[in-house]
């Protein structure tokens, strides 16, 4: 199988899987993989690479979630490889809704698929959401 046959597959199945295909930037794409930026974060890119054209498996680097045990959230640059094409679609899908992808279990609001009242930045009708606010009622504003 041709190899550009298999990243423009791949490229079609991800466009596929999420809400807004037109939200997804293909930043490069060449015969060896393909980077693309998802929603509104010019930080919530997604670079694949081809690593076997055989069993059609792949790299991706994304940006992931990493909590401490205190609480304290870091966005980590996250390297997988091996990964089956619905692996990739999956990151990519997470990517596109957080602009990273959480640890299983985060429960916080979409903030990078372009969802009313957001901001490129992530924050909500001028609120910035923190873990805190998760436990609490949502206050709404005189």
């Amino acid at each position: 199988m041709d190899t550009l046959t298999i990243v423009d597959r791949l490229l079609l199945e991800i466009r596929e899987s999420v809400s807004c295909a037109s939200r997804i930037t293909v930043i490069s794409i060449d015969e060896a993989g393909f980077s693309v930026q998802l929603g509104q974060s010019a930080k919530a890119v997604v670079a694949v690479s081809l690593c076997d054209p055989e069993r059609p498996s792949f790299s991706a680097t994304y940006p992931k979630l990493i909590v401490d045990r205190h609480g304290h959230e870091t966005i980590e640059e996250q390297i997988s490889e091996g990964i089956l094409s619905q692996g990739v679609s999956w990151i990519v899908r997470k990517v596109f809704r957080y602009g990273f992808v959480p640890p299983e279990g985060y429960r916080r609001p979409q903030t990078n698929s372009g969802r009313a009242g957001a901001d490129a930045s992530g924050d909500f009708d001028g609120e910035q959401f923190t873990p805190a606010d998760s436990h609490q009622p949502h206050k709404h504003k005189p």
